[in-house]
């Protein structure tokens, strides 16, 4: 094996490898741009056009599947332009810029159906409008997503990189759990009462103010490392996304995210369902103000446990950090077993403290490890294909999301729950509710952990990928 001066596995020595925090802040701000859009709908859409404009769970999954097989086309296309293209900016961030304009423009038309419309009508503006959003949002996010991947060659280096990221996306997601009630202080002019479908129109408009002030900031701020080297050499679309799919550590990272992603989404409803109609018995701005203080509990104790799994990582690997934060959101999920009670409904908001820290372990690993894994791709085919990489995983993830989705929908049918009947239903509906909420996840999640075990890549094995890699390319 070559011998090359690299720093040990548990420090960054190389000064070239370390990435200027002004970039680390660009970069994380623009991790607030997904939550302002893609993650508000994911929040939203069932308490608008369900609770409110009463379509149906499983038409709502379906338009969400949707969505996700529609970036089955869009994502891997983006992945390979951004990869190939050049220009004087770069090969990122023009993109980054042109998506940021075209999601903020685009994200309030998804809120603004015509009051009146029949569920069909609905589903059809739904999905227009979503089609013209999430296009927009391949655009910018791809690329987004690539240039993580690219900013520094050093293991620990890029987790600190994910790290200020992923402090910017737990506060903006607990920000998000404030809509609904947000939603609701804009009143029905006939009523006085509070009307989530309006209130959510103008919150559309913020957010996409938001997405794009937060989104641009990386096209003006951050630096792509590998430019010059991928510009060498064109990369081949179909063979990329073969090649990238043939790499033995992604096919293993996918198949983690797949179980905990499905097991949990596949619930998602369900807990909804549970918390307005069982906990709270129907009582909507009950439910949706403990949803907003849980969303405070999610930012101190998702932001909080950052760092410190940042720190972790360092002595243990990201592999059993990755084992510890799945593991702790599947004792999450069993919680709900105990903290469902519609005696004691705050209970539910102890849940933040083990979802919070569960989900900001997990969503801090997965692109640093991912990082990782490309460096073994380079190794083993010379080629850098950020773009390609980002592109399969998140199309992997928004499918696995929209299915996820649609049979959440199917799940709540098959529990037995009517719509209709809201609070008032047969006495055996929410205890089968609770049961599968509650077990399928932490399923999924025992699952994940076994497989996570055979994950090849640690930070003996990634140090020597990269010596390796910088014998045969220098270092950038």
């Amino acid at each position: 094996m070559p011998d090359a001066p690299l720093p040990p596995p548990d420090s960054t020595l190389l000064p070239q490898d370390q990435v200027p925090m002004r970039e680390k802040i660009a970069y994380a701000l623009g991790g607030g741009a997904e939550i302002a859009t893609s993650h508000v709908i994911g929040m939203m859409v069932y308490q608008v056009f369900s609770f409110n404009l009463q379509m149906t769970a499983a038409t709502i999954g379906t338009v969400l599947m949707l969505f996700r097989l529609w970036d089955a086309f869009t994502d891997p296309l983006m992945g390979w332009i951004s990869d190939n293209f050049k220009s004087r900016w770069g090969r990122r961030r023009p993109f980054i810029l042109v998506g940021a304009v075209l999601g903020s423009i685009t994200f309030p038309l998804f809120w603004w159906a015509p009051i009146g419309f029949t569920e069909h009508q609905l589903a059809v503006w739904m999905v227009v409008t979503g089609v013209l959003f999430f296009t927009s949002y391949t655009i910018w996010s791809i690329p987004y997503q690539s240039m993580l991947l690219e900013m520094t060659p050093d293991y620990n280096e890029r987790t600190r990189v994910a790290q200020w990221r992923a402090i910017v996306q737990n506060f903006g997601g607990g920000i998000v759990g404030w809509f609904w009630l947000l939603a609701m202080l804009w009143k029905d002019p006939e009523t006085g009462e509070g009307d989530t479908v309006l209130g959510m129109r103008y919150l559309g408009i913020l957010c996409g103010v938001a997405f794009l002030v937060l989104g641009a900031l990386p096209a003006f701020f951050n630096r792509e490392r590998y430019y010059e080297l991928a510009s060498k050499k064109r990369v081949a679309l179909f063979r990329g996304i073969w090649d990238t799919l043939s790499n033995r550590p992604f096919q293993l990272l996918i198949l983690i995210a797949l179980l905990f992603v499905m097991g949990t989404q596949m619930v998602e409803q369900l807990q909804r369902f549970l918390s307005l109609f069982y906990v709270y018995e129907g009582n909507e701005s009950g439910s949706a103000l403990l949803a907003g203080l849980g969303s405070t509990i999610w930012i101190v104790t998702s932001v909080g446990c950052v760092p410190i799994y940042t720190k972790v990582s360092t002595h243990i690997g990201k592999r059993k950090t990755f084992m510890f934060s799945i593991a702790m959101l599947g004792v999450a999920s069993l919680s709900k077993l105990v903290l469902f009670n519609p005696d004691y409904p705050w209970l539910m908001l102890l849940q933040g403290f083990l979802y919070g820290p569960a989900y900001s372990g997990i969503w801090l690993m997965i692109p640093t490890i991912c990082a990782d894994i490309i460096d073994d791709d380079e190794l083993k085919t010379g080629e850098r294909r950020e773009g390609s990489y980002a592109a399969i995983f998140s199309n992997i993830m928004k499918l696995s999301f929209a299915f996820g989705a649609f049979a959440a929908g199917l799940v709540v049918t098959l529990s037995g729950f009517e719509e209709a009947a809201k609070a008032f239903q047969e006495p055996n509906v929410f205890p089968r509710m609770m049961l599968l909420s509650a077990y399928l996840p932490a399923g999924a999640c025992l699952l994940a952990i076994l497989v996570l075990r055979n994950f090849p890549i640690t930070p003996e094995t990634a140090a020597a990928t990269r010596a390796q890699l910088e014998a045969r390319r220098g270092v950038y």
